[in-house]
């Protein structure tokens, strides 16, 4: 007796199964939210005993995607230093974060969207220029740092970086004696296309405040298609052990004391708006770049005097670099430095610089 096999039926049969398993997988945030918000204090435990800060958890749950994505979103974070309530180190509102469940399959971890609502950030800093919040953290186990070189399971980081967007950050760096504060204030912040060894592209506008003064305002959109050969997984699991010296050569090499450069630049009176839309694409040694640079406003105190606002443009066209920039050296706003320039990358690679200026030589110096 021959059997005749059904494939339209077998078909239908398997479409709706995995259409079924599919729905169940977007429905999966309905019925596990409310167990992972039930953990928020567990949760807040685990990050004091590590880390030895306090956490507030509100509002945990679990998300799917139509891509097939899994994550978690937060409603409300906060972490802080013990017994400083008010000034969290990391206010964190409507937050969420998913991973990538395909990339798996080939053992890579890739993270896919990380976005939030709102996000500010308080470095409290003591007289040193150093942050209060490190005197809490726990000394690291080295024998552990030293044995982790890889993840398990043969488990890899993806170089494909996740797309970040926040509508609203704030940095704040925090004058722990005057508290005086310094901070960047920005606006729909966007990293895409954030591939480590390939590109990224970075939109964002905002302004800097040192001691409630607008320093700068910026508007920045970059892509950049040259990036450097290298891979996210071999740097956080670094195959060649560091020796000793090497670890402290490393972190003295970073002591700058944030707040004295923070009063420096007020009592100077600095002042520079930035706005840059660039696309790079190339190599490193030819690269090719197209559209501007530009700093206007610039301007800083000079023998008590704020200068007239100075500038310096960049314009990008390919292979070639046009220069104009203005430069004030003294109040007097007759007085002043005129740039023009033009540089040609390539094969036959020049530069053209011209400059004209009538400043005097003890205002150039000064």
């Amino acid at each position: 007796m021959k059997i005749k096999f059904n494939w339209k039926k077998t078909g239908i049969i398997i479409g709706s199964l995995l259409i079924f398993l599919y729905a169940l997988f977007l429905a999966l945030p309905l019925i596990l939210s409310p167990i992972a918000n039930s953990y928020c204090n567990q949760i807040e435990e685990l990050i004091k005993i590590s880390t030895g800060l306090e956490a507030h958890i509100e509002g945990l749950g679990v998300t799917t995607s139509p891509k097939l994505a899994v994550g978690v979103k937060i409603k409300e974070f906060l972490l802080y230093a013990p017994n400083d309530s008010k000034t969290p180190i990391l206010d964190l509102d409507d937050a969420s974060a998913d991973l990538r469940l395909l990339p798996l399959l080939y053992k890579n971890i890739r993270l896919g969207n990380i976005i939030a609502e709102n996000i500010d950030v308080n470095i409290v800093l003591n007289k040193d220029g150093k942050p209060i919040f490190l005197d809490y953290l726990p000394e690291q186990d080295e024998e552990i740092a030293q044995t982790m070189t890889s993840l398990p399971y043969g488990l890899k980081l993806s170089n494909h970086l996740p797309n970040i967007k926040l509508d609203e950050y704030q940095i704040n760096f925090i004058d722990e004696k005057t508290k005086k504060t310094y901070f960047i204030d920005g606006d729909d912040l966007k990293i895409t296309d954030f591939i480590l060894d390939k590109k990224i592209k970075i939109i964002t506008d905002g302004q800097i405040v040192f001691d409630k003064r607008i320093v700068s305002n910026f508007d920045i959109e970059i892509y950049n298609k040259i990036m450097p050969n290298i891979n996210l997984d071999d740097l956080i699991f670094p195959k060649e052990i560091q020796i000793e010296e090497e670890k402290k050569t490393t972190q003295d090499s970073f002591n700058v004391n944030l707040i004295e450069l923070f009063e420096i630049a007020n009592k100077n009176g600095l002042k520079v708006d930035l706005d840059c839309d660039i696309k790079t694409s190339g190599t490193f040694k030819k690269p090719i770049q197209k559209g501007a640079f530009e700093l206007t406003g610039m301007s800083v105190i000079s023998n008590g005097k704020q200068l007239p606002e100075s500038y310096a443009k960049l314009i990008f066209k390919g292979k070639e670099t046009v220069i104009d920039s203005i430069l004030y050296t003294s109040s007097n706003i007759e007085e002043k430095t005129h740039i023009l320039g033009n540089i040609k990358s390539g094969e036959k690679h020049s530069m053209d610089l011209t400059v004209r200026s009538n400043a005097t030589l003890n205002n150039i110096i000064d």
